[in-house]
């Protein structure tokens, strides 16, 4: 639970990855309208967890109960009826009853969380670069990850590479500033 989408879903592939389980994702969208669909569906995910350690995440971050009514009921009665490990990302805590549940805050890491990811994408010399990102940007763990990927990694020069790097976590942070602007 929680506004993050990104992540809702690391916590969720860290989880599965802990319990040997091989996380697939399904956006809520994706669920079948009609309720004989659904059932078939959930027949075929009970086969795939006999059949091999597997977890569902059900991607339901932008569903509003209230203004997508049908795709909220589909996955009320996926997640009624679905078997083994399954994850729901929601924003707000969905209320269920007599389906046994654990609900978790997420949200994006801590800055002292957001250093010691940075430190561990970025590599040799990052303690100071790593402190200077984790306090000027809030990103998730994910974000943090590709912001170190797409950093030229030829690039020999420390101060070069830490400009680059901030750069880019600029880049990853500005939507969502120019949303906040509207």
């Amino acid at each position: 639970v929680g506004p993050d989408a990104s992540s809702a879903q690391f916590v969720a592939r860290k989880a599965a990855a802990d319990l040997g389980l091989t996380l697939f994702r399904l956006p809520v969208e994706m669920l079948p309208a009609h309720a004989v669909d659904v059932d078939l569906l959930c027949r075929v995910w009970d086969r795939e967890t006999l059949l091999g350690p597997v977890a569902l995440y059900v991607d339901a971050q932008n569903l509003s109960a209230n203004a997508d009514a049908a795709n909220f009921t589909s996955a009320q009665r996926f997640l009624a009826r679905a078997t083994g490990v399954v994850f729901l990302g929601v924003r707000e805590a969905w209320a269920f009853t007599g389906i046994p549940t654990i609900t978790f805050d997420v949200a994006k890491p801590k800055t002292q969380e957001q250093e010691e990811l940075w430190r561990k994408a970025l590599g040799r010399d990052a303690k100071a670069p790593a402190a200077e990102l984790a306090g000027q940007f809030h990103l998730s763990a994910d974000d943090i990850g590709r912001v170190a990927a797409s950093v030229d990694k030829t690039i020999e020069d420390k101060e070069s590479r830490r400009k680059e790097t901030w750069q880019r976590a600029r880049l990853y942070a500005r939507p969502r500033l120019d949303a906040l602007a509207q």
